[in-house]
């Protein structure tokens, strides 16, 4: 089997629950490294890959290797066929790229979400479970509320009824709200 039929025959098909970006080694995505692994797999007569191994792995230590053999049980393609009869027995390369997502461009909060999202933190910061990194996002919120605030001409006295206001809102939103948590803002 030629290696451009074996790469079309991996793509296509349904989209897996799970897909790569689930096994990007954490190591690697943290430090923002991409890499590229080379598996030598058997094809079992069911199509699914068996006695993977990793001939290649670059850059090495980073995760890339044990990452793709997690992901080769994923992989499925159509078997040898003799007779007929579908069997296993083929040995295919398989090359994989480990490339980081660009990320979406950044939309800017408005006051209202601002008051949301400080809302929301300032719950979660007053709870006696909460954790450093809700404090600092409940302070971050209210920053973004008092910039976005006095930019629209919001005077100081209606901006603190807003941000009171907001926090007893949010004591009934649950969950957080996903634009909440972004951290990039």
């Amino acid at each position: 089997m030629s290696l451009p039929l074996l790469l079309l025959l991996l793509t296509a098909g349904e989209t897996p629950a799970v897909g790569p970006a689930d096994h990007y080694p954490d190591r690697a995505r943290r430090l923002e490294i991409e890499g590229r692994v080379l598996l030598e797999c058997e094809v079992l007569e069911t199509g699914l890959m068996s006695e993977c191994v990793v001939l290649e792995e670059t850059p090495p230590d980073y995760g890339f290797g044990a990452a793709a053999l997690k992901m080769s049980r994923l992989f499925k393609m159509k078997p040898m066929i003799r007779d007929g009869v579908p069997v296993a027995g083929a040995r295919v390369k398989i090359p994989m790229v480990f490339q980081l997502p660009d990320d979406p461009p950044i939309q800017p909060l408005s006051l209202d979400e601002a008051l949301v999202c400080y809302g929301a933190w300032s719950v979660r910061a007053d709870s006696p479970t909460a954790e450093w990194h809700d404090r600092f996002s409940r302070k971050a919120f209210e920053k973004a509320a008092r910039l976005l605030g006095s930019t629209a001409g919001v005077s100081r006295r209606d901006l603190s009824l807003r941000m009171k206001a907001a926090v007893g809102a949010s004591a009934t939103i649950e969950p957080m709200p996903q634009r909440c948590k972004d951290s990039r803002y």
